[in-house]
């Protein structure tokens, strides 16, 4: 099972990086630029934008898992997100948590088996 964590270089993204990590799980990190990000050897920077809905979905190929970390997600990043095959996505935001997409996601997490 591969995991793609957004925010991955972020306070509560990294500590995350490492839990999972640290069980083994393999973890990619999405960073716009794989080349500065500081992440554990044993985690895959995966390059990408959160404002690139393409480049988002070129980061998703093959994960099952997504932790979406952070302040802000575009209507049209959440709305994609919730066409792909995951098996679980965990959504984080520390703005606009009150819009009806937000509440639509928090109340669908488990997209498939």
């Amino acid at each position: 099972m591969t995991i793609l964590i957004t925010g991955a270089t972020g306070t509560i993204g990294s500590a995350l990086v490492h839990q999972l990590a640290d069980q083994h799980l393999a973890v990619n990190a999405l960073t716009r630029d794989p080349g500065k990000a500081k992440l554990p050897a044993w985690v895959t920077p995966v390059a990408g934008d959160m404002l690139d809905v393409e480049s988002m979905r070129k980061a998703l190929k093959g994960v099952r898992t997504l932790f979406l970390l952070n302040a802000v997600s575009t209507q049209e990043l959440t709305e994609a997100v919730l066409t792909l095959n995951l098996a679980w996505s965990i959504f984080l935001y520390s703005m606009a948590s009150h819009s009806p997409t937000c509440r639509t996601l928090r109340r669908s997490t488990r997209l498939n088996a």
